[in-house]
């Protein structure tokens, strides 16, 4: 079953694999969801999902860098790149193409994903973004995350995205530079979910998508003006439909999508989304599931970028070693092992368009020096009249790359961190104590990833249809790690709880002694004491591991003030900032384990103790009003 786990197979294939190798095996799929689950967890080692995750990007050298809700400490934002992914756009810096796609995991979060080219015509993946949203602030954030991690790299000149405005604004902002360009096959999709619902006869939408055609392959501006008079002659029975061309996309876009205008970017033929949603088909194909965690989605999309070598690398060899029969030609000989085989395929091409053209240059029109940087038909022409060969000048670098070399080679030496460590520490003594502890648990995350306190994204459930006619438990609250938490034993009067230990006359004291020091001393039962506080909390009762360090961590930063009531020695960090205050009362039941107890209303509560003006923080003295009230 780990077996077969591994290497993505289903859990209705692992069983009919079972039952085939044992007739008399009685599993059913069940059966095999809860041996996944429990091999899964065993495989964290009591880790949270998130440190699982961290500690893989760690391992595996990425680049990442992410957002938390400040509120509920839930991630939401999520970018990284691969090291290798890094190397090849230092060698193909050129194109970027960007889209976002969905139903990728089960916390309904986009995945952008942006992709580039090489001059073999593969695509390899660039980099990765979990966002929460699909609004410029989050874009803009990805884009400023792609570009720390190009930092040395040549920035690129073609930028490819669909029509998402957030998107867009957040490429001109990041990278002013580059040329931005429409895809052809979004602007398509949503011409046909727009229009064709108008036009009922078929023979009427093939003249309307011929005539659309011919509008967006214009070669010049005046001969986009006269398609398009001939475009309103074929839609003048369709007012509306013109319209929402002209409102939605000509007028406003007709620059990066139309050819009399994107034809002088040097785009390589890269002004569509063929390349990015093949990669979104591929990865899907990996995850075989929209209902994958952040942790499984991770693992494939890093088998994804580790299979991209298996294609690039040996289409740089045969472009390299391999000599078509085809481009054994005079003027194109030189230029075998030098030039990308697909360049080849263009010039060749492009030849055979000068027999007819010559060496008019009008004619000709030049779109492939302009567009793909490769020599057009009437400068072959000339080159063969001549009786040259085309020189390896007159190709146009991208071609000319037959490696994965970075184009610009990295000074490592003159990284220097001295600066900012000095900057840092004095920063540091001016803080007051909970920030400096706050700072310094930051620093341990970064260097060891699993002692992250960052919670998973929250699960989007169906809020769609008939509610359920199942009443809910009013008193389920969704807490936060800075809930003030009351020991209620002695404010439940029930059989169960008639033998719980006896407590001493402090609240204070009574909550420490009945809660924390068993929690903290009994270490052969602290994960279901703990799976308690954690339900409490809000979270699943395997989120346990992530609470206990919590804990431990404040009772570290503030053991001088605790140790009087704890008989404990253990680490932890500061008290987040409070946000919102819920109650929580716990029962000690049987001297042996714990339960969540609802009080009912009214019900009076339990004094605030003396100690706790001496030993809470400054940023907790305004939870006493609501707790009071």
């Amino acid at each position: 079953m780990v077996d077969m786990s591994a290497q993505n197979a289903t859990s209705r294939d692992i069983l009919a694999e079972l039952k085939k190798r044992d007739p008399n095996n009685v599993s059913t799929i069940r059966t095999i969801y809860n041996a996944r689950k429990k091999h899964k967890t065993s495989e964290r080692f009591g880790q949270s999902q998130m440190q699982v995750v961290f500690l893989f990007l760690n391992d595996q050298e990425y680049f990442f860098d992410y957002r938390a809700n400040h509120a509920t400490n839930e991630l939401e934002d999520l970018f990284f790149t691969h090291p290798g992914s890094l190397d090849r756009l230092r060698a193909f810096p050129h194109v970027l193409l960007m889209d976002a796609t969905y139903q990728s995991n089960w916390y309904g979060l986009p995945l952008l994903e942006i992709v580039g080219v090489t001059s073999t015509s593969q695509t390899f993946c660039i980099a990765f973004s979990y966002l929460h949203s699909e609004k410029e602030p989050s874009y803009t954030w990805a884009m400023e995350c792609l570009r720390s991690a190009m930092h040395g790299c040549t920035s690129p000149r073609v930028i490819v995205t669909d029509r998402e405005l957030g998107l867009m604004k957040a490429c001109a902002q990041v990278f002013p530079e580059a040329s931005k360009l429409l895809y052809r096959w979004h602007i398509y999709q949503s011409i046909l979910t727009k229009c064709k619902p108008s036009m009922q006869d078929n023979r009427v939408w093939n003249a309307f998508y011929l005539m659309w055609t011919t509008v967006i392959e214009s070669e010049n501006e005046s001969a986009y003006m006269s398609n398009m008079a001939r475009l309103q002659v074929v839609l003048q029975k369709f007012p509306t439909v013109i319209k929402y061309l002209k409102d939605v996309w000509l007028t406003l876009y007709k620059e990066m999508f139309v050819s009399a205008w994107i034809d002088i970017y040097l785009h390589f033929g890269n002004h569509t989304t063929n390349r990015v949603e093949s990669q979104h088909a591929k990865l899907k194909r990996y995850l075989c599931s929209s209902q994958s965690d952040l942790e499984r989605s991770m693992s494939w999309i890093h088998q994804v970028i580790l299979s991209q070598d298996i294609a690039i690398k040996p289409s740089i060899e045969r472009s390299r070693s391999i000599i078509q029969h085809q481009f054994n030609i005079p003027h194109l000989r030189d230029l075998c092992g030098f030039v990308s085989i697909e360049a080849l395929n263009l010039m060749l091409i492009e030849f055979e368009w000068s027999k007819d053209v010559g060496q008019i240059a009008y004619k000709c029109g030049c779109h492939l020096r302009r567009t793909y940087g490769l020599p057009y038909a009437h400068e072959q022409a000339m080159y063969v009249s001549e009786g040259h060969t085309v020189p390896l000048d007159a190709i146009d670098k991208f071609w000319r790359k037959l490696d994965l070399m970075q184009c610009q080679s990295l000074e490592e030496d003159d990284i220097d961190c001295y600066a900012d460590v000095q900057m840092f520490t004095e920063h540091f003594k001016q803080q007051p104590r909970y920030v400096k502890v706050s700072w310094l648990r930051k620093l341990r995350e970064i260097f060891k990833p699993s002692t992250t306190s960052l919670r998973e994204p929250a699960v989007e459930t169906n809020t769609r249809g008939r509610s359920s006619i199942k009443k809910k438990v009013a008193t389920t609250t969704r807490n936060n790690p800075t809930a003030y938490v009351v020991d209620g034993s002695d404010f439940v009067q029930s059989r169960e709880l008639t033998d719980t230990v006896p407590h001493p006359d402090s609240p204070n004291q009574r909550f420490f002694s009945t809660i924390f020091s068993n929690l903290m001393n009994q270490r052969d039962t602290v994960v279901p004491q703990f799976t308690i506080l954690t339900v409490c909390l809000g979270h699943g009762e395997d989120e346990w591991p992530n609470v206990r360090y919590n804990l431990m961590a404040e009772l570290d930063a503030f053991w001088n003030n605790m140790s009087k009531y704890l008989e404990v020695k253990e680490c932890i960090q500061s008290p987040p900032s409070p946000y919102q205050r819920v109650v929580i009362v716990i029962g000690h039941v049987n001297g042996n384990h714990y339960v969540k107890v609802g009080l009912t209303r009214d019900q009076p509560m339990s004094p605030i103790t003396p100690e706790w003006v001496h030993c809470r923080h400054t940023c907790a003295s305004a939870w006493a009003t609501p707790y009071v009230e």
